[in-house]
């Protein structure tokens, strides 16, 4: 067996944490907010649809009940992807205000 001797081995003098530009930073930010901002719009305009189709339906003017459903139910799976989406982000939240500084 070889022995490797542990002095000749060369440790990095420092350790550097890269640093992000703060413009990098700030479109980063701003791409999310734009993200959540146009799920949070697509998520409404799903549950207006649904409440047009559901109207449609009580007023006889729906002739394919299988469109409302498939309609209804998008908007239900949008809204519950959209409320997981922001327990995670508190839930994140919580987590990063509970790190020691």
């Amino acid at each position: 067996m070889k022995t490797v001797d542990l002095n000749s081995l060369a440790m990095p003098k420092t350790i550097t944490r890269p640093e992000a530009k703060t413009d990098q930073r700030n479109d980063i930010l701003s791409s999310f907010g734009d993200v959540l901002k146009d799920a949070i719009s697509k998520t409404n305009d799903q549950q207006l649809e649904a409440d047009t189709l559901m109207e449609k339906l009580a007023t006889g003017e729906a002739k394919n009940i299988h469109e409302v459903m498939i309609g209804v139910t998008k908007a239900e799976v949008s809204l519950q992807f959209l409320l997981e989406l922001r327990n995670k982000l508190v839930e994140f939240y919580k987590e990063i205000m509970r790190m020691p500084v």
